[in-house]
C-alpha cells in the first residue's frame, strides 16, 4: 500500500505538478536528490551490510554520470529543436550533439533563443532571427510555425478563407494557438465579434505576446479569448455555437492529437456549428501518407456532406465544408474588398485570395469514392496516430496528395 501510494504521488508530483515551477535540468537534479535520499533510508534500515553497500555503489554508478552536468551546454537551445534528432534524413552525417544543434539552427535560419517555457504539457521555445526580425515557435522540440513565408501565409489563410465564404462570420473558434496568426487574422476582420482559442499547452498561451508584431496584436485583442484546455472537453461541456471553426493542431503523430481527427470530434464540431457555418481542418502535405489522408477524410465525410479538399500552400492542405460553390456566393466579391481584409493580405504578402478559392483539388463526390473502402478513424478504432508515425519515419516515401488523388480521378474516367 505504501509503495502504491508513493508511486501515485510520485507520478502526480514528479510527472506533472513539478513542471509548473522547475525546468528540465532542475527536475533531473531533484530526481537524483530523491534517489540519494532513498539510499540513505536503505542504509539506515539495513545497516552497513554487504547488500546495502552493494546497492549504494550500484545506484551511485548509475546516478553520478547524470549529476555531472556540463555548464557549457545550453540545454534550452538543445531542447528547442531536439525533436529533429529523432527522425532519419537521407544524407545526414552528424557526429555529435553539438554538430546537430549547430546545423539545425543554421538550417532553420534562427540565431537567438528569445524565450522558453516548460509546462506539464511540454516544452515551448521562441526562436528569433536578428537580421530580418522573424520568429518561430517550437513545441516539444519541433518547429510548429513561423512569421515568414508560406508558414505565415498558410496560418492566416486558414481563417481568412472561411471568413470570406461564410455569410455571417460573427463567432469563431480556433483549435490551437501556435503563433496566434490564425486567430489574430480573423479577429482583425470587420464582421467578427469574438474568437475563442482553445490551447492544451499553457506555455503556448504564455508566449503569445512574442508574436504580436506578426499576428495582428492577438494577445491584446479584446475580441480574442484564450482558453487553456483540451478542445474535445471544451466542446463537450460548452453550449456555445460558432459560425467558423478552424482546427490547426500539432502534427497527428503527437500523442493525443489524433483525437481531434476522430469522427466523434467532428460530430461535436458539427453540433456546435451554426447553420451555414464553416469548419476548416488543416492537413500537412509533408511527412504524411495516403492512408493517413484517407482516414481524416473518411472521418470528416462521416459528419459533413458538402466539402472540398483544397490546396492552401505548397506544404499545406485543408478540408472545408460548404453547401454551395464558392462562385455562387453573392457576398464574396464585396467581402474581398473590405479594407481590413485587404490590409491583412498585404501584411502576409499574399496577392490573390481568389486563386486559393479556385484551387480545389477534389470535392466530396470524388473523395467519397476514393475513401469508400476505408475504416473510419474513431474512438473505438483509432488508426491515424500509428499511421502518421509510420509515415514520419519512412524516408523513402514519395507522398504527394494532389498527385495521388488526380491519378485516382483519371482511372475513374476510363470507361
Amino acid at each position: 500500500a505504501i509503495s502504491t501510494l508513493g508511486t501515485v504521488l510520485g507520478g502526480v508530483v514528479g510527472g506533472f505538478l513539478i513542471y509548473h515551477w522547475l525546468n528540465y535540468q532542475q527536475i533531473m537534479l531533484s530526481f537524483i536528490t530523491v534517489v540519494a535520499c532513498m539510499m540513505l533510508v536503505i542504509q539506515v534500515s539495513l545497516g552497513w551490510s554487504f547488500k546495502s553497500k552493494a546497492f549504494i555503489v550500484l545506484v551511485l554508478l548509475f546516478t553520478l554520470p547524470f549529476a555531472w552536468l556540463k555548464k557549457d551546454i545550453n540545454y534550452d537551445a538543445a531542447l528547442a529543436l531536439g525533436y529533429y534528432f529523432q527522425i532519419p534524413h537521407q544524407g545526414d552525417d552528424f557526429n555529435t550533439s553539438e554538430v546537430n544543434t549547430t546545423w539545425l539552427w543554421q538550417w532553420f535560419g534562427y540565431s537567438d533563443l528569445l524565450q522558453t517555457k516548460s509546462k506539464p504539457e511540454g516544452h515551448v521555445a521562441v526562436l528569433g532571427n536578428e537580421q530580418n526580425g522573424s520568429k518561430m515557435i517550437a513545441i516539444n522540440g519541433r518547429s510548429n510555425s513561423g512569421t515568414t513565408g508560406l508558414d505565415y501565409q498558410g496560418n492566416a489563410l486558414l481563417s481568412i478563407i472561411p471568413y470570406v465564404i461564410t455569410e455571417q462570420p460573427k463567432r469563431v473558434l480556433v483549435v490551437g494557438v501556435g503563433t496566434g496568426v490564425t486567430a489574430g487574422a480573423i479577429a482583425n476582420q470587420t464582421m467578427v465579434e469574438s474568437v475563442d482559442v482553445v490551447e492544451i499547452n499553457q506555455a503556448v498561451i504564455d508566449v503569445a505576446e512574442q508574436f504580436d508584431f506578426a499576428n495582428f496584436q492577438a494577445s491584446r485583442n479584446s475580441k480574442i479569448n484564450f482558453i487553456y484546455g483540451d478542445a474535445v472537453k471544451f466542446l463537450l461541456h460548452n453550449q456555445q455555437h460558432y459560425d467558423v471553426i478552424v482546427s490547426i493542431p500539432s502534427n497527428f503523430w503527437v500523442a493525443g492529437v489524433e483525437n481531434l481527427m476522430m469522427s466523434e470530434f467532428y460530430a461535436l464540431v458539427a453540433k456546435h456549428l451554426n447553420t451555414g457555418g464553416t469548419f476548416v481542418q488543416w492537413i500537412p502535405d509533408y511527412d504524411f501518407s495516403e492512408a493517413g489522408l484517407k482516414y481524416i477524410i473518411a472521418s470528416y465525410a462521416n459528419n459533413f456532406d458538402g466539402f472540398s479538399l483544397m490546396r492552401l500552400t505548397e506544404y499545406d492542405l485543408m478540408l472545408i465544408n460548404h453547401e454551395r460553390d464558392f462562385t455562387e456566393l453573392p457576398w464574396v466579391k464585396q467581402r474581398l474588398r473590405e479594407k481590413p481584409l485587404v490590409k491583412t493580405l498585404q501584411q502576409i504578402k499574399f496577392i490573390s485570395l481568389r486563386a486559393v478559392l479556385d484551387d480545389v483539388i477534389a470535392q466530396a463526390d470524388w473523395l467519397n469514392q476514393w475513401i469508400s473502402d476505408v475504416k473510419i478513424h474513431a474512438i473505438d478504432s483509432p488508426v491515424l496516430g500509428e499511421t502518421a508515425r509510420q509515415a514520419l519515419y519512412d524516408i523513402s516515401s514519395d507522398y504527394q496528395a494532389e498527385k495521388i488523388i488526380k491519378e485516382h480521378m483519371e482511372k475513374k474516367r476510363v470507361p
